[in-house]
């Protein structure tokens, strides 16, 4: 009993010892003093000015720490002016445990912690020197019943990278002991509500939750992680770990497991900017995750060992309900720390097989390889491809590639296979004529696409293909700034039966377009917008703009934007052309061309009804000669811009039944021409100002020789000729118009001088006679009989002046 008393008095004085202590440690510790003790100590060990708002020290049960509102500030150049704040942080020492000189804590709280951290170079940040240097790393012993962090956050700004990571709504719960003074264990529970990473590119925000059990032996300066199970957004992962050598040289060595993940929960990872992208896609299937590395951080964040696979079982992926699915029974991803191997197993889209092999190599300079195989249903094009509305398509392209290169220069990257097209047929609003059974072998090698064949029809034409283009795999790969520095030439030779473009082609003022045909453009424009073309052309029929030719021969060059057409040889309307044109098309909406054409032998009632409104009245040989510029891509544009001059020529022809020639006949009071053979004429031209200029016309006919000077506008049709008829004895006698000056424009055979003045349209000329032509041969003739006067009279003169001599002398000779 007096033990127990005694025990108890002890107690007793114990109790009021720490009470006296608590108390004497409230009036001697106070706010003020625990401030001005710490605050200086802080700063000085962190180099950084410190603000606590409150403070508070307590020694029962422990000895307890309480700080309100700490603030640890940044030095000058970072963004944000704290480093560290919070709105409480608390810590409870155990009594008992120093005295077996152990460090064991109740709990230690830290409440809304917010973590700023910013990098501003290769080695500048403004927590550069919190990071312990080299020499010997120990971990203190100390232990805690529980551990508290609510609703942290952590900002780290990486400002050469304009990068962001944020760890927001942070909460970690957990308990650290130690066994036998040796074995320190924890257990417990991290969640971090949204994890957001920023960048140029976007950004994206998952959340994460941890639960872990781990040791750590002190003496042999190991951790293990028995047990680790990773909710990473809708991923669930369970993980293994042990690190070797914890404070000097770390080795990890990692298990990670994951078994049966959705494959429609992987879309979650995607940034938002993606998500858009997948919105209308549906995917099914499961996924599965083994892997197993090590990692010694002394050489680097790479593994030096690393094997694992990611398996994925009847995945099916949908983008419509209208398109087929692509069902791949089977994906595997084998890695290791040199490579990842990607492949498929009986894979298809729709019923058509796909068979996928990748291969990733060299993690420092990341290097593609791999092998693609398929036989695509071409009617899913317009599906996937922006094409205009009411597009279809149908056929089948069989495709089989290889490919390989660095991920970095993308545009370098090498490709090798073929492609098959079968049976293709295009029908779209953008063509005037719809193009049937397509059939193709194209061929990829060394970055030179061949085409080693290609036909097909368009409406009544045909056409074959065949061809080779380098580089156009880096072209298309290429940024936009490099496709400004060079473009690939397509070097082909086409050839075809029989080409209508009128059929394919038609113009804006065509008769036969279509009311729901856009107007369609050639197909070498549209390559033209990614190619040169450079090729020889040989047409064995042609149609264009209701002109036939045949036996077309040329070579067709369009370099940047540029049409040149040279070497070109033809048949047309029974003669034969030769000639060159060069056309830029750099500016669609006015297109500027040359022309250079020269033809022998044409008939010239098929040219004639073709290009002018003398039709059926003019046959013969036509031989034409002439250079022509202009721009424009219709019809009134192109003549009024029209630049030219040539000559003309044209033999043993006739003249039949013209309306113009017959109201010409009508003013002169001549019987008509219904058929007026034509000797021969020659004639010199000019096209400039919208009109056309005739120079030394001249024509033999069987009744006249013609002699024409003056022009026509294209435009307005309106004439404004000067015409010189000399008409054949026989015909000389029928014209009374001229009245008494008809002797006066005869010759001496009989032939009658006809001067006309010829106006109005080419559809109503209005004709006159030109009295300054008659006016001129009568001050000729009055010149002429003056002359002949003055002569006489001068004879007379001299004759009499000769006989007044002569009589004069004889007086004298007689006296």
């Amino acid at each position: 009993m007096k033990a127990l008393k005694i025990i108890g008095i002890i107690a007793g004085i114990f109790v009021l010892l720490v009470i006296a202590a608590t108390i004497a440690a409230k009036i001697f510790f106070t706010k003020e003093k625990i401030l001005a003790i710490a605050i200086p100590k802080i700063e000085e060990a962190i180099h950084r000015k410190v603000a606590i708002k409150d403070a508070s020290l307590s020694i029962f049960p422990g000895i307890s720490v309480h700080l309100d509102s700490l603030v640890i500030h940044n030095r000058p150049g970072y963004q944000q002016e704290n480093l560290i704040s919070l709105d409480e942080f608390s810590v409870q020492l155990k009594l008992l445990p120093l005295l077996r000189k152990r460090i064991e804590l109740g709990k230690l709280v830290f409440d809304k912690p917010n973590i700023y951290l910013e990098k501003t170079g290769e080695k500048e940040s403004n927590y550069q020197d919190f990071l312990q240097t080299d020499k010997e790393r120990k971990i203190i012993p100390i232990t805690f019943d529980r551990m508290e962090i609510r609703e942290g956050r952590i900002v780290f700004y990486n400002r050469p990278k304009q990068s962001t990571l944020v760890l927001e709504q942070l909460n970690q719960e957990g308990e650290l002991k130690l066994i036998e003074n040796r074995i320190m264990v924890t257990k417990g529970k991290l969640s971090i509500g949204n994890i957001q990473v920023k960048n140029k590119e976007g950004a994206l925000a998952y959340p994460l939750e941890f639960d872990y059990s781990a040791s750590y032996d002190l003496i042999f300066d190991s951790l293990h992680v028995d047990q680790a199970k990773i909710k990473f957004a809708k991923l669930r992962l369970d993980a293994q770990a042990k690190v070797e050598d914890l404070t000097l040289k770390p080795k990890l060595d990692l298990k990670l497991k994951a078994e049966e993940c959705l494959a429609a929960d992987l879309l979650a990872l995607l940034p938002e900017s993606q998500k858009k992208l997948t919105e209308k896609w549906k995917i099914n299937g499961k996924m599965s995750l083994q892997a197993e590395g090590i990692w010694d951080f002394s050489q680097g964040l790479r593994p030096n060992q690393l094997n694992g696979e990611i398996s994925g079982k009847e995945i099916e992926l949908s983008v419509k309900e209208n398109l087929p699915k692509i069902s791949i029974p089977l994906l595997t991803a084998d890695f290791s720390e040199k490579n990842v191997t990607i492949t498929t197993s009986q894979a298809s889209i729709g019923d058509a097989p796909l068979q996928l092999k990748v291969v990733i190599e060299n993690p420092e300079d990341i290097s593609l390889s791999g092998e693609f195989s398929s036989k695509l249903d071409l009617a899913l094009l317009p599906q996937f491809i922006p094409m205009p509305a009411g597009t279809q398509v149908s056929g089948q392209a069989d495709i089989s590639t290889s490919f390989f290169g660095k991920l970095k220069s993308v545009r370098d990257m090498n490709l090798a296979g073929n492609c098959n097209l079968s049976r293709v047929n295009v029908s779209t609003s953008s063509l005037a004529q719809p193009i049937s059974n397509l059939n193709a072998r194209l061929k990829l090698s060394q970055r030179e696409l061949t085409v080693e064949n290609l036909s097909a029809s368009q409406g009544k034409s045909n056409f074959n293909l065949k061809g080779s283009c380098q580089k156009l795999v880096p072209y298309l790969l290429a940024t936009k700034e490099e496709k400004e520095k060079f473009k690939p030439t397509l070097n082909f030779n086409f050839t075809s039966n029989y080409l209508n473009l009128d059929e394919i082609l038609p113009t804006g003022d065509t008769s036969k377009v279509k009311a729901d045909t856009a107007q369609s453009k050639p197909l070498y424009l549209g390559l033209g917008s990614i190619l040169n073309l450079q090729g020889k052309l040989k047409i064995e029929k042609a149609i264009f703009r209701q002109v036939e030719v045949s036996n077309f021969q040329g070579d067709l060059s369009l370099i940047d934007g540029v049409l040149k057409l040279t070497n070109v040889s033809t048949n047309i309307y029974s003669g034969t052309a030769t000639g060159e044109m060069v056309c830029d098309l750099r500016d669609p909406n006015n297109v500027k061309f040359d022309l250079k054409v020269l033809s022998q032998g044409m008939e010239a009632n098929n040219f004639l009804s073709r290009f002018s409104q003398v039709q059926n009245h003019l046959y013969g040989k036509l031989n034409f000669e002439g250079n022509f510029s202009g721009q424009g891509n219709f019809v009134p544009q192109i003549q009024n811009s029209l630049t030219g001059e040539g000559k003309v020529s044209f033999t043993d022809g006739k003249l039949v039944n013209w309306d113009f020639a017959n109201q010409m006949a009508g003013f002169l009071n001549l019987n008509q021409f219904e058929e007026e053979p034509i000797k021969e004429l020659k004639n010199k031209f000019a096209v400039k100002g919208a009109r056309l200029y005739f120079e030394d016309f001249l024509a033999t006919s069987k009744n006249a020789d013609w002699k024409l000077t003056g022009s026509i506008g294209l435009l307005d049709q309106s004439l404004d000729y000067s015409l010189n008829i000399l008409l054949s004895p026989e015909v000389s006698g029928q014209v009374n118009i001229l009245g008494e000056q008809t002797k006066l424009l005869k010759d001496e055979q009989g032939r009658l001088l006809v001067p006309l003045k010829i106006s109005g349209l080419a559809s109503s000329p209005k004709f006159a006679i030109d009295f300054s032509l008659v006016s001129q041969k009568l001050q000729n003739q009055l010149k002429q009989n003056l002359q002949e006067k003055k002569s006489e009279l001068k004879e007379d003169l001299q004759k009499k002046a000769k006989e007044a001599l002569e009589g004069l002398f004889k007086k004298k000779k007689d006296g």
